[in-house]
């Protein structure tokens, strides 16, 4: 799936572009790696980041660091999760386009 696919399935860019991110580079991400990689700016990761941890999509950690403000380390909910959510999310577009569809017949 790409970016443009997950956006069909309801997803903002932000949280669609973070999910791909995270399904190219598996395991906990740091929130500076997400900005580093040029994917997305430091609002936009939490902006996704709610949206996706919201959708059940998202594990997140804070870590303490001995100064400044905690960070975050974001990684992927198990991936069946995921798909069993999207395919979810695929049928109930697919059920809803088709009663539309018979309304205007």
């Amino acid at each position: 799936m790409n970016e443009e696919d997950l956006m069909h399935l309801g997803l903002k860019r932000p949280a669609a572009r973070l999910l791909c991110y995270l399904l190219a580079n598996p395991g906990p991400k740091m929130q500076n790696d997400i900005i580093l990689s040029g994917q997305l700016k430091q609002p936009y990761v939490s902006i996704a980041a709610r949206e996706l941890d919201s959708l059940g999509f998202l594990v997140i950690q804070e870590q303490r660091n001995k100064r400044g403000a905690p960070s975050k380390a974001y990684s992927l909910a198990p991936i069946a999760e995921i798909k069993q959510k999207l395919m979810r999310g695929i049928e109930l577009e697919y059920e809803q386009k088709s009663l539309t569809a018979m309304q205007l017949k």
